[in-house]
């Protein structure tokens, strides 16, 4: 998939579908760093393409992907998703936990 298909919104509320985010929350404040960190790592863990080009937002999945994925992605997400979203490069290996 390309970084170019992104069209989530760039703020506002994000609702995730239950396929994504199957716990009570699912509703997330995208202008808060948290709750956008939280969605966004749901979406890429979980989310179809289709579902990632819907709700990622191209802009803001590219200022959180160095911390995202050295923070919150598990090893095999963080290591898969940048052969599949062009434009987009892990963190070194260091980062990830075991």
């Amino acid at each position: 998939m390309s970084l170019t298909r992104l069209r989530g919104p760039a703020d506002g509320m994000l609702e995730l579908p239950i396929t994504v985010q199957w716990g009570p929350l699912r509703i997330f404040d995208l202008s808060d760093t948290g709750q956008r960190r939280m969605a966004y790592r749901a979406v890429v863990r979980d989310g179809t393409p289709e579902v990632q080009e819907t709700l990622l937002n191209r802009t803001l999945l590219l200022q959180e992907w160095p911390t995202n994925t050295a923070a919150t992605l598990p090893n095999p997400v963080g290591t898969t998703v940048p052969r599949t979203h062009d434009g987009m490069t892990p963190a070194p290996p260091e980062h990830y936990s075991a």
